[in-house]
């Protein structure tokens, strides 16, 4: 329980500093009558996501309040950037500008750091570690519910990618980094705009 509150305290410091980050592009035109809206995109998405993100890789056990305030702090500065008011409609604001959800973003980097930690060579400690704990998580779904293992299992079902991921395991056949970008890419737009839809 105790462990629990820190990390929560921690995530919470972590999405104080992003809104710090963006306050401080507010200056540079990021903002109502500013600069023109998509360059304040990309200026947010270059700057502000990755602080929001930093090391987003290796969270998990996320709960869903988490999640949705991880959501809130984008739907909140794409409203800004754009000169909505805050009840507008988030999903309408990010799909104006060409963003998904930060959730989304944050399993995409999860599903890339993942095909980097499979490329590696089979002798390396962490590469073993996370094949050995796969095998043993397939085998017993039951007894091991929080940690990496799970949640990377849980993200690669939720966008139709654990076939690959088994493929892997049981062949040791990886597509190429740009063929899992590609297809990791193109999962994340297809559950995303049907979310919208």
């Amino acid at each position: 329980m105790h462990r629990k509150k820190i990390v929560q305290s921690k995530f919470r410091r972590h999405l104080a500093k992003a809104k710090n980050a963006f306050y401080a592009i507010s200056g540079m035109g990021v903002r109502p009558q500013g600069l023109n809206q998509l360059t304040a995109t990309n200026i947010y998405k270059s700057i502000v996501m990755p602080v929001a993100l930093y090391g987003s890789e290796l969270w998990n056990n996320m709960t869903n309040t988490d999640m949705t305030n991880l959501n809130r702090l984008q739907h909140f500065m794409v409203k800004v950037i754009q000169g909505f008011h805050t009840r507008t409609r988030s999903d309408m604001c990010e799909s104006m500008l060409g963003l998904y959800r930060l959730s989304a973003e944050v399993d995409k980097r999860k599903l890339l750091f993942l095909h980097r930690l499979l490329s590696l060579p089979n002798q390396t400690v962490s590469k073993q570690i996370f094949v050995v704990k796969y095998l043993s998580f397939l085998n017993d779904r039951g007894s091991v519910k929080l940690g990496f293992i799970p949640d990377i299992s849980n993200i690669a079902l939720k966008y139709g990618l654990q076939s690959i991921l088994n493929i892997y395991v049981n062949t040791n056949i990886l597509p190429t980094k740009r063929e899992w970008k590609v297809l990791v890419k193109a999962a994340v737009e297809t559950y995303e705009e049907r979310e919208w839809q």
